[in-house]
């Protein structure tokens, strides 16, 4: 008996070692299966403004200039005035800015980004036109400084509309507009194309939550993310993993860890895909409404025809004085 048990202990190690074997080896599997639906890339050292996301800044005439330290004064025949623009940090319109308009030349701002209640060469801003031949709308970028993290400023797009005025602004009064938010830009590998990226960065938690908030995906490969309302590249999420198409693939971003500085997204399946893609030359999707004869109707028995489909609200000036258009036509 003692023979045969010794016998059998060489199958029974081959057991042993061939099961293992087969255990490591279907490890290998799973990780390969699962690190091929998985794809990485990382973010750009440098945040980008959300230009579709402005506020209004009113700068009103500064005639006393005394009592601010300026390194270099604002010519003497400029017209000055002065605002308060936003602080990421702080969520408030705390830093001092003077908007500076010398005759016969480009306007520039004076912004204390360091908030230390001095203005010096470093703090000055030369606005650029938006447009070449327009004199009227000039722009440009003050990037903030933020104190720790992997981004180290914050970017603060501001235009400012020379000569133009609402209601409720005085003689001498400039308008400004300002962005609030910014994305953390980036680029993902998948499949060997580099996929550019972005999600909406709050410099206050210091965070990036990719079901939370505006994000966007290159899905189209033309090196840009629309952010229009009904882009398929766009979109505003709250506690929701939003999937993309990017050409036959269908991914959603998993996680974005700031600390490693990296992004990964996941794939999915075409039946996770929920979006509707409105794109100009493409196929309207079908929907079905009611008439003003209380009949069901889909957009389809329309084909062939022209048909003018117009979104309106009644909270909308602008939509209430169009509606004489629509009823001529």
């Amino acid at each position: 008996m003692k023979q045969l048990f010794q016998s059998q202990r060489p199958w029974i190690q081959l057991r042993r070692f061939t099961g293992l074997s087969l255990t490591v080896a279907s490890l290998l599997v799973i990780s390969a299966a699962r690190s091929a639906d998985e794809y990485t890339g990382k973010l750009d050292p440098q945040l980008v403004a959300n230009r579709d996301d402005r506020e209004q800044v009113v700068f009103r005439p500064m005639r006393d200039l005394s009592r601010i330290k300026i390194a270099k004064p604002p010519e003497s025949d400029a017209t000055v005035t002065g605002g308060r623009l936003y602080h990421a940090l702080s969520d408030k319109s705390a830093i001092l800015a003077l908007l500076v308009e010398p005759q016969g030349e480009d306007p520039y701002l004076l912004v204390d980004v360091d908030m230390n209640n001095e203005l010096d060469e470093k703090e000055r801003f030369p606005f650029s036109r938006e447009e070449a031949d327009n004199p009227y709308i000039w722009q440009t970028t003050v990037n903030e400084p933020l104190k720790e993290g992997l981004f180290k400023s914050f970017p603060l797009f501001v235009q400012y509309l020379k000569r133009v005025r609402t209601e409720e602004m005085k003689e001498g009064e400039r308008l400004i507009l300002e962005s609030r938010t910014a994305f953390a830009r980036g680029s993902v590998d998948i499949q060997g194309k580099q996929t550019l990226v972005q999600y909406d960065y709050n410099p206050r938690s210091k965070k990036i939550s990719p079901t939370s908030g505006k994000l966007g995906v290159d899905c189209d490969a033309d090196g840009e993310i629309d952010m229009d309302a009904f882009s398929p590249e766009a979109a505003e999420t709250e506690d929701e993993a939003v999937v993309f198409r990017v050409g036959n693939l269908y991914v959603s971003t998993r996680k974005v860890d700031l600390e490693k500085n990296q992004i990964t997204m996941k794939s999915h399946s075409a039946s996770d895909y929920k979006r509707i893609e409105l794109r100009m030359g493409g196929q309207a999707p079908e929907f079905e409404f009611t008439d003003f004869n209380n009949k069901k109707r889909k957009l389809s028995e329309f084909r062939g025809k022209y048909l003018l489909i117009d979104f309106w609200g009644m909270w909308c000036p602008a939509c209430r004085q169009e509606l004489r258009n629509l009823r001529a036509a």
